[in-house]
């Protein structure tokens, strides 16, 4: 795995939200002319060219990102052209079938102006186009909202409307953007002003006994994970994780360590589930400069999805998979308690713990303070669950207490 650095902080981005054209949702039509860099995009041995290759474009070879994760392998202009198509595309398929192309849920203002990361789910249900009707069309819902959703089922009408679109040549299932990029959604807590958040298609395991008929129209079987089962991911979900991840960097330069799962963030959450790539896998992936073609031994894991049309029953989520609750700024935007004291307890093997619920694997210091106050933050979830004495302080230290609801969350993981 590339060097991502000692502590997976990045310098300042020169980069803002405006280098993307079309990604407010404010007064834009999300059309887009033929991208210049556009169809090399769509070449190669294994389904895309990787985005990193060099390419023939006018004014020979152009400079290069220097603050992204696979900043040596993306072009900054490649990025740009794919994120304003992927837009595009999925206004044209929102507009279609009757969907607004922005949240009726909250969006917020980014932290420091432009998003620092990745946060990733699962949508919990077995419909897709409920879960888009969900984030932008349920007047019921006023507490959720996000980016991306990448679908895994093959529903006749998104299908016939995305492979109409410029986009489907890279994204081989849609990649539909409920959200433009100017705004955070309120999709991850705490780290909603960090984190661009990217709902994949999967039931996870809290509606599992619902679905299993569905599961199996689709060609999927549940997986176990040391006793809980879990709906499989497509691999076209996962490399379409991957690419979006890769232009998202090369536009507005990720920090490493917040290409999260929604479970290192909130208490009460699993997604995006032991299915999915650990968090580790995925920084592995987006490092690459050929990530779907090198990468078998993680990707040979997962089935691709097959050729023919599933159309599953709608299945609304329920308030416990859907809602977070409310919380305000001045909650989640303090700095950690500075402690009187250091425990009697070895961080290392908190440090393992941290690794394995997905966090960088950081030396010992501030750096790895850091992610020890970042799992204690995501305690406050168990206050609104009723379980108040589960919420850790947050002090960025390594106490007996800490350190047990680490086990405990590893464990619940199946990590």
């Amino acid at each position: 795995m590339p060097t991502l650095g000692k502590s997976g902080k990045r310098g300042h981005h020169d980069h803002d939200v405006r280098t993307v054209p079309g990604q407010s949702d404010a007064g834009d039509s999300g059309n887009v002319g033929l991208p210049i860099v556009w169809p090399s995009l769509a070449n190669g041995v294994c389904g895309i060219e990787p985005l990193g290759r060099e390419h023939s474009t006018p004014g020979g070879s152009e400079a290069r990102c220097a603050h992204g994760i696979f900043a040596a392998t993306m072009q900054t202009a490649e990025a740009r052209e794919l994120l304003n198509v992927v837009r595009a595309a999925s206004k044209s398929c929102l507009n279609a079938l009757g969907i607004p192309t922005s949240p009726i849920g909250k969006t917020r203002s980014w932290r420091g102006g432009k998003p620092s990361g990745v946060m990733f789910h699962y949508t919990g249900g077995v419909s897709a186009l409920t879960a888009m009707r969900w984030f932008n069309a349920d007047a019921g819902n006023r507490s959720s909202s996000c980016h991306f959703i990448g679908l895994g089922e093959r529903h006749p009408r998104i299908v016939e409307l995305w492979k109409a679109t410029e986009a489907a040549a890279v994204f081989a299932v849609p990649m539909i953007q409920l959200a433009g990029l100017d705004k955070a959604t309120w999709h991850g807590n705490w780290a909603n002003n960090r984190c661009v958040g990217v709902e994949l298609r999967n039931s996870g395991y809290h509606g599992y006994e619902s679905v299993v008929g569905g599961l199996a129209a689709m060609g999927k079987v549940g997986r176990a994970y040391d006793g809980r089962v879990f709906e499989p991911y497509w691999r076209e979900q996962v490399e379409g994780a991957v690419t979006l991840t890769r232009a998202l960097d090369a536009v507005y330069g990720l920090d490493p360590t917040w290409l999260v799962g929604h479970s290192q963030v909130w208490a009460t959450k699993a997604d995006p589930g032991p299915a999915f790539v650990s968090m580790h896998e995925m920084r592995e992936m987006v490092a690459g400069p050929d990530p779907l073609c090198e990468h078998h031994d993680i990707l040979g894991r997962f089935d691709r999805a097959p050729s023919t049309v599933f159309t599953p029953e709608p299945m609304r989520p329920t308030n416990d998979q859907r809602f977070d609750p409310e919380c305000t700024e001045a909650t989640w935007d303090v700095d950690p308690i500075k402690p009187a004291f250091t425990p009697d307890v070895d961080p290392s093997e908190a440090a393992i713990l941290l690794y394995r619920l997905g966090w960088p694997q950081l030396a010992l210091g501030e750096a790895f303070r850091d992610l020890v106050v970042h799992f204690q933050r995501s305690t406050s979830a168990w206050r609104s669950r009723g379980f108040p004495e589960r919420v850790l302080m947050i002090d960025g230290q390594v106490g007996p207490k800490t350190l047990s609801a680490m086990r405990a969350r590893v464990a619940e993981l199946r990590v």
